[in-house]
Parts: C-alpha cells; sequence; structure tokens
C-alpha cells in the first residue's frame, strides 16, 4: 500500500485515465483505468474519472505477467 495525492486525469486514446499521483517524498508516477471496469481500479476502489487534484488516497499497485504497474485498489483517504 502506498498513500499518494491525486494530481490530474489525462485521458488515453483507447478508452482509458491515466491518473497521475504524487507520494508525500515527490516521487510522481501514474496509473491506468479502464473503461470496461468504469474508470475504476481493477479489485476495488472509486470511478477515476471523479477525482479531483489534491485529494489522496491509499494505493495498491500490483504488477502484470510482463512486469507493467497494475492499479488494483484505491482507497480515498480524506473524503
Amino acid at each position: 500500500m502506498i498513500d499518494a495525492t491525486f494530481l490530474q486525469g489525462v485521458w488515453g486514446k483507447s478508452q482509458n485515465l491515466f491518473s497521475c499521483f504524487r507520494t508525500s517524498d515527490g516521487v510522481s508516477f501514474r496509473l491506468v483505468t479502464f473503461s470496461r471496469n468504469n474508470y475504476a481500479p481493477y479489485s476495488e476502489g472509486p470511478s477515476m474519472r471523479y477525482a479531483r487534484n489534491g485529494e489522496r488516497y491509499r494505493l495498491e499497485i500490483g504488477r502484470s505477467r510482463d512486469g507493467r504497474p497494475t492499479f488494483l485498489k484505491a482507497e480515498l483517504l480524506n473524503g
């Protein structure tokens, strides 16, 4: 689990949404969600299409078979 602040959502070309986050120590990263999951993490969490800049989330990130990050869960901390 990792706590991070949502920075912005960036729409992709293939019905996907990249959610950009930053940790408290300044590490920035992005995770992808897809329309088939209503833009929510794979296992559990809110639709990231409604996330607001500055919201804090507790995230669970896994790995796909080919080693890419997989957005598994998200929990809104300050809502």
